[in-house]
């Protein structure tokens, strides 16, 4: 198999097919994230290149997480919950304080800290002190960056590369919508050259 070229769990079907086998394990997540990430980064070069417009990566994004979404259930995962730091406001702090029934001075002095980078706050340790049994416990108060997650039906996907190529050593759904959507974004900037070389 070409790893090189995103090619990890697919497989062709007798019709020529190729279909890409969901990868939900989060160990082998993120080794192949591990393995691939030479191309990923070369994906990313190739974006900020190719003559695509940013609202077609957008949409190509968009329709591999809506396709991939629908085959992993992200409460037999909780990853991005047990391995990654959220960044909340204030603001954000005092709705959980409050969902979760404490003061909110309690509440910051037992589970958050200030983000040294943002100016924000964060929790003081991994995993989220709120989640149970793969489950967030405060429900609507959980912070935007968390209910966001993973943020891969927002515009601006290609300013965003960093951070998606990141997350795709921790959520099966980053890994599975970038290996579906390389190939599609390849194949589209090759056909619109093609075009262009006959024109």
């Amino acid at each position: 198999m070409d790893v090189a070229r995103g090619l990890i769990g697919r497989s062709t079907s007798k019709s020529g097919h190729t279909h890409m086998k969901i990868i939900t394990d989060v160990s082998q997540v993120k080794a192949l994230a591990e393995l691939g990430s030479e191309d990923n980064y070369e994906f990313r070069a190739f974006l900020k290149e190719i003559s695509i417009p940013e609202n077609e990566i957008d949409e190509a994004f968009r329709e591999a997480y809506e396709s991939v979404r629908q085959q992993i259930d992200c409460s037999e995962c909780a990853n991005c919950c047990k391995a990654a730091l959220p960044v909340f406001s204030m603001g954000e702090m005092k709705r959980m304080a409050q969902a979760s029934g404490m003061p909110v001075e309690e509440f910051m002095d037992e589970y958050c800290c200030e983000d040294e980078y943002k100016g924000e706050y964060t929790f003081r340790e991994k995993p989220c002190p709120m989640l149970q049994e793969n489950r967030y416990t405060l429900g609507e108060a959980a912070p935007e960056c968390c209910r966001e997650y993973p943020h891969l039906h927002k515009p601006g996907r290609p300013r965003a590369m960093y951070s998606i190529i990141d997350n795709s050593f921790t959520c099966p759904i980053v890994y599975n919508v970038l290996e579906k959507v390389k190939p599609i974004i390849r194949s589209k900037d090759y056909y619109r050259m093609l075009r262009e070389d006959m024109l």
